[in-house]
């Protein structure tokens, strides 16, 4: 299955969320990534949601590893604001551990959570958005 990748900016939540769907690739990763560096809405101190629940990984280790490199040349996303990685399996939570902790790339300040609520609350989103949040996300995911 080809891989589906999407995302969205809330500019009122100073929020970006990200969508992987079915095979993720690095070459996906990369496009995706440019393309939100180079979205006029995107602002670099905006937080990021990464919804990865819906994902399989085709990536090594040595990949992950060029990948972090490359995010390090290439964005301005990797001021102070928290990012997260949402998953929901032991596969998607292991590729994410090593993504957030062992690739070099701790300053970008990525996170692993399996819940959306507590992502919300560790990106410390205004409760109050919770809702329109939680809305976005499933029209990204329908559409």
């Amino acid at each position: 299955m080809k891989g589906i990748y999407k995302y969205k900016v809330l500019k009122e939540q100073k929020l970006i969320i990200a969508f992987h769907k079915n095979i993720v690739t690095i070459k996906e990763l990369k496009l995706v990534r440019a393309l939100i560096m180079n979205d006029k809405d995107v602002d670099p101190s905006f937080k990021i949601l990464i919804d990865l629940r819906s994902a399989k990984f085709d990536i090594t280790i040595e990949e992950m590893s060029n990948y972090g490199k490359w995010l390090s040349k290439n964005t301005e996303l990797k001021q102070s604001s928290p990012k997260i990685i949402l998953t929901n399996t032991p596969n998607q939570v292991v590729y994410s551990t090593i993504f957030s902790r062992t690739m070099g790339i701790n300053e970008f300040g990525y996170s692993v959570y399996s819940s959306l609520y507590d992502s919300l609350v560790f990106l410390q989103i205004d409760k109050k958005d919770f809702k329109i949040v939680k809305e976005q996300l499933e029209r990204i995911i329908e559409d």
